[in-house]
């Protein structure tokens, strides 16, 4: 509730996936390379692969319905399918007449095979599958790899993080396809760790169901005769997609020059099927090769237009120079107390928004919102000094240029202030206050986002010229002496090895998981400031909360 005001309300939802969009510098381009990672993984798989090609193209990572952080997002429905799933969010981000390029692994590579055919040919600008399968031509071995796919999704979902884990290691990456020496490469632990961070296995359970290869159309006609050259990439220790190679080959007509093939084969050698993980430079080489033959050559990147920004703009009754900021106090009321390292719990926190009003280039009004909000015992000023001091501040921008340039965040935006208030770095009034800074910030960036129709984040990433990333993680909060789901999970956990039953039905249905907060990832935990020994039982039992659940915790000792 904004006192003095109509609310404000603020709805953030999105029916896209996941994803990291990284531009190669020019605004429009022509063209963009979509990289899709393998069942269990996630965009993370597929970094090396992007930082290789970005030179080349914008680069789309997603991840996939049931990985990453899609399988965390409400608005995914989870019986859509990864096709349709991802075509909708390349639509969006890349719409036409911009062509594509597909990459994609295992998984991955049999959702950009069936993309590829469903696209129009002008969008598809080429295909790369890495040891992905084309599908199976006969009937009755599609229902048999239906039927092993959906016993697999079953014993998933009996799962609890611990035996995930345990089932990683044991079975699934011991499987033949892998070629026996995957488990020794350096880089298989922080794999696995990208496997089990917060994993919950009966997302992957639903996944493996509605992509199983046994419900996947054999796209084995649609390579006889592809719109757009096809790259075919697979590790010569795994036998069964050396095969799917092997028939390629002999149907990409040999005679002719490897440039000129439709369908083009490559097999590593010294690889299994984790091509990413074992042959990672080779296979980074060999597509960036092939997407330089089949994409047009980047544009020359496009200076952003770092003189040119939002006017603010004065309003107010009676012709006084409000700046185009209203000052708006508010206080919202905690849903329980928060107990801190010093002074009594808070039970509301109380600041004031500051509403900045300009006027984009092309005419349009726009907003944007900052808060001054600190807090009590912690900042060195108070409410009521950070609230005198951006009364007297705010009035100064008015009728000033805010430029583009300042969303880069490096130094420029400080630059900015101080000439736009026409104040020093000492006056009498002394510098800005924290607070106040971080809203006059926090305000003209939102009003440069709002101008360009963007978000905060892709502004930022478009004026430093970054991969934006579409979600990003937070923790859950643990203040000293707060009971949580963590606790509740290590109590089911402990009950279940006390009475020897297995710890996946206990944690299964305990009121741990039950619980929405157990969903998750990451929780961060207050220590210090009281009995180090307290602290470390805590922290013990916490953690094995955080082993039934699959979180981490995150230790806070500042303040």
């Amino acid at each position: 509730q904004v006192h003095g005001s109509s609310p404000v309300h603020v709805h953030l939802t999105s029916d896209m996936l996941a994803h990291t969009h990284a531009r190669c510098g020019a605004s429009d381009s022509e063209a963009a390379i979509v990289l899709l990672h393998g069942f269990l993984g996630d965009r993370r798989d597929v970094e090396p692969l992007r930082q290789k090609l970005g030179a080349l193209a914008d680069c789309i990572s997603l991840d996939l319905p049931g990985h990453g952080d899609s399988a965390w997002m409400p608005t995914i429905d989870a019986g859509t399918s990864a096709v349709d799933a991802a075509l909708a969010t390349l639509e969006a981000l890349c719409p036409p007449p911009a062509r594509l390029l597909l990459v994609g692994y295992s998984m991955g590579g049999r959702v950009a095979l069936q993309l590829a055919a469903r696209l129009p040919p002008p969008r598809l600008a080429g295909l790369v599958i890495l040891s992905g399968s084309p599908g199976l031509d006969d009937g009755a071995l599609r229902e048999a790899r239906l039927s092993r796919d959906v016993a697999l999704a079953a014993r998933l979902r009996a799962m609890t993080p611990p035996h995930f884990d345990e089932w990683l290691r044991r079975e699934w990456y011991r499987a033949a396809l892998w070629g026996g020496r995957l488990q020794e490469h350096p880089s298989f632990e922080r794999m696995l760790l990208r496997r089990t961070d917060g994993a919950q296995p009966r997302d992957r359970a639903a996944s493996l169901e509605r992509e199983s290869v046994g419900r996947q159309p054999s796209c084995w006609p649609w390579l006889e005769a592809p719109p757009a050259p096809v790259l075919y990439v697979a590790g010569e220790e795994d036998e069964a997609y050396c095969k799917v190679a092997t028939r390629l080959a002999e149907h990409s007509g040999v005679a002719e020059p490897v440039e000129r093939r439709l369908v083009r084969v490559a097999v590593l050698p010294a690889a299994g099927h984790a091509l990413l993980l074992e042959a990672s430079a080779p296979v980074a080489e060999i597509c960036h090769a092939f997407a330089s033959q089949v994409l047009p050559p980047p544009l020359v990147p496009a200076s952003p237009p770092l003189s040119e920004g939002v006017r603010i703009q004065a309003r107010g009754p009676e012709g006084v120079d409000a700046l185009s900021a209203r000052l708006l106090p508010f206080r919202l009321p905690l849903t329980a107390p928060l107990p801190l390292a010093r002074g009594p719990p808070v039970t509301e926190r109380a600041g004031v928004l500051l509403l900045v009003e300009g006027m984009a280039a092309d005419g349009r009004a726009v907003r944007g919102l900052g808060e001054v909000c600190p807090l009590p015992g912690f900042h060195s000023e108070s409410l009521d000094e950070a609230a005198a001091q951006l009364r007297s501040v705010a009035h100064r921008l008015q009728g000033a240029l805010l430029p583009f340039a300042v969303a880069r965040l490096d130094g420029s935006m400080s630059a900015w202030l101080a000439a736009a208030c026409d104040r020093p770095s000492k006056s009498a009034s002394g510098p800005l206050l924290p607070s106040v800074r971080c809203a006059l910030e926090m305000a003209c960036l939102h009003l440069l986002a709002q101008a360009a129709s963007t978000s905060i984040a892709q502004l930022v990433c478009c004026a430093r010229r970054a991969p934006y990333q579409s979600h990003v993680r937070i923790n859950g909060l643990l203040a000293r002496g707060e009971a949580s789901s963590l606790e509740a999970a290590a109590d089911a956990a402990r009950a279940a090895v006390d009475s020897a039953r297995p710890s996946s039905r206990a944690c299964a249905s305990g009121p741990a998981v039950k619980h929405a907060a157990a969903r998750m990832r990451t929780w961060k935990v207050k220590v210090g400031g009281g009995d180090p020994a307290a602290d470390g039982r805590r922290i013990g039992k916490l953690l094995l909360g955080c082993t039934a659940l699959g979180a981490r915790l995150r230790l806070d000792a500042n303040q």
